[in-house]
């Protein structure tokens, strides 16, 4: 059960030493409205098996709209994610009114797929060449 102690503690992320290259991020879903970030922390500095990693996620299911690039900025303090929403001729005018029902149809938030995949796998594998 020590897994279960370990997930309700907090880390401090300026404690963890983190660097750009463990921090990854993915635009989701058909329209691009969803975004999956995902940090690694390795577990043991001496080991360079890449199982030592301890992996977290921050799922975003639905954002307000299609998102069409992410960039991630790693500070000594804090993680900045910047949003760069898709520009449309629509979106740049004022909204009249807000749509009487949503058009998109939203992911199942019972598919959980997300948390298996290791968005680090291709970095992973170029290291070991």
């Amino acid at each position: 059960s020590s897994s279960t102690a370990s997930s309700s503690a907090s880390l401090n992320w300026q404690d963890m030493g983190l660097t750009k290259d463990d921090v990854k991020s993915k635009l989701v879903g058909v329209w691009k409205n969803g975004l999956i970030i995902q940090i690694r922390h390795k577990i043991n500095e001496h080991d360079n098996d890449s199982t030592s990693y301890k992996r977290y996620h921050l799922n975003v299911p639905l954002m307000f709209g299609e998102v069409d690039e992410v960039k991630l900025l790693v500070k000594a303090k804090k993680l900045i994610v910047k949003l760069y929403k898709k520009k449309e001729k629509d979106n740049l005018k004022a909204w009249p009114q807000l749509p009487s029902q949503v058009t998109k149809q939203v992911p199942s938030s019972k598919d959980a797929s997300y948390l298996e995949e290791d968005l680090f796998y291709n970095d992973d594998l170029k290291e070991t060449d």
